[in-house]
């Protein structure tokens, strides 16, 4: 349904039909689909600035989603730096989201080194 009203409606409608799909991949944790539909929603012509903020701030959370905090950030700066509406609620979403990623950032990780590794000092010689 959401495939066909994105080729079928008004562009508005497409456009929001496509975030919508994106999303439920999201929800669904199939990143990489909801990134394939993030970029399809890219290239509509004429562009929705609320639509395109929306597709930002989730992928951003795709990026959270698989580690990628530092493409995380780049994104949600777009949004929270060129968005020109601050009313309706995209600035919000896109704070709160600046602040989960910053708090993941400033939560020091722990590698486990759960490989046993044996050096050989003596290989060559056999004595």
């Amino acid at each position: 349904y959401l495939e066909w009203t994105e080729q079928n409606t008004g562009m508005v409608r497409g456009t929001e039909a496509l975030h919508t799909l994106a999303s439920a991949y999201y929800q669904l944790e199939d990143y990489e689909k909801s990134e394939e539909i993030h970029k399809r929603l890219m290239k509509r012509k004429p562009a929705y600035d609320y639509w395109i903020a929306k597709s930002l701030i989730l992928q951003a959370r795709v990026f959270i989603a698989i580690d990628d905090l530092f493409q995380a950030e780049k994104t949600i700066n777009l949004v929270l730096n060129n968005y020109p509406n601050q009313e309706d609620g995209i600035i919000d979403e896109a704070d709160a989201v600046k602040s989960e990623l910053m708090q993941l950032k400033s939560t020091e990780k722990t590698i486990e080194d759960d490989t046993d590794r044996t050096i050989d000092l003596n290989e060559g010689n056999d004595e």
